[in-house]
């Protein structure tokens, strides 16, 4: 069997999620900052656990994994809820312990194993930056805030309300949330936003529009958010692909901290999305698809 667990009961999953302790989707969902949902075999006491981070398109499978009935009831919920919504976008499925992996393809088709870093900044002291020194002239940064969301005429302005609106709520974000955007005239070109929030752990995304990349203000905007986070004393985290270079390259260069390596699984509708997905991200991973054997890497039709 499966269970729903309601709000009341959602901490009773924390002990199977600590070998998952370095995401924080969890952790926000139960502390209501994030739109989600938590399954379990038992509601009292859980032995194995499947949570959904709605907006956010990650799903996390955690404890017992030999629970045949309860398997089959995730497998049911992906196939009939989870997947109709995902059209032609990818979601992510984490795990822990890594047995779990023997049961993926229970759950999954199209699906694909895959390596995720996890970046940290704990210590003020790693910040290698000084965000001010690096202003370019006739640039400036704004908080995003009620009255920041609310200006007409800002180019990128959809990009950035895209992750506010991956918060629970519009005011769960004002409350909890926290994001800079830098601005050149009338567009936003860079943006940093707090994706999570639980406890004082934070994950954060940065973007920069096409037209500015390749100029350091990744970096700047990074390092700007920080002292932010070193006033409120948050712990920043910071997530992607092993393919994804530059985020990489980006988050070292201010100071943060490689912790682990970690495995997850992908699974996307079809091949060719992937691959797009893929070049948007980072246009330089072809290289090393191709090297890789990009014929193992896409989907095919089932």
């Amino acid at each position: 069997m499966i269970y729903r667990l309601e709000k009341e009961k959602r901490k009773n999953v924390l002990s199977l999620y600590e070998g998952l302790h370095f995401t924080v989707a969890v952790n926000a969902i139960i502390e209501e900052n994030r739109s989600g949902e938590i399954y379990v075999d038992n509601v009292e006491k859980p032995r194995s656990a499947f949570t959904v981070d709605i907006k956010g398109r990650e799903c996390y499978l955690v404890g017992f994994s030999e629970n045949d009935e309860f398997n089959s009831s995730v497998q049911k919920l992906i196939v009939e809820k989870i997947i109709p919504t995902l059209n032609s976008e990818f979601s992510v499925l984490h795990f822990f312990p890594d047995i779990w992996a023997e049961k993926i393809h229970v759950f999954l088709r199209n699906e694909r194993p895959w390596k995720r870093y996890m970046l940290w900044f704990k210590n003020f002291k790693w910040l290698k930056i000084n965000w001010q020194a690096l202003m370019p002239a006739g640039f400036s940064v704004e908080r995003i805030d009620e009255a920041f969301l609310r200006r007409v005429g800002l180019k990128n302005l959809d990009n950035v309300l895209k992750v506010v609106l991956n918060w629970n709520s519009f005011n769960d974000f004002l409350m909890n949330g926290y994001g800079l955007c830098l601005i050149h005239g009338n567009v936003i070109v860079s943006w940093c936003v707090f994706n999570r929030r639980a406890g004082n752990k934070c994950e954060i995304v940065i973007m920069t529009d096409e037209k500015h990349r390749n100029a350091g203000l990744a970096t700047l905007m990074s390092a700007a958010l920080l002292d932010y986070c070193h006033s409120k004393n948050l712990t920043p985290f910071w997530h992607c692909s092993r393919e994804n270079f530059s985020s990489i390259v980006v988050a070292k260069k201010i100071g943060f901290k490689q912790a682990s390596v970690y495995p997850v699984y992908y699974w996307i509708p079809r091949w060719y999305t992937y691959l797009r997905w893929i070049l948007e991200k980072n246009p330089g991973a072809f290289v090393s698809l191709a090297h890789r054997g990009i014929q193992r890497l896409l989907f095919k039709h089932k």
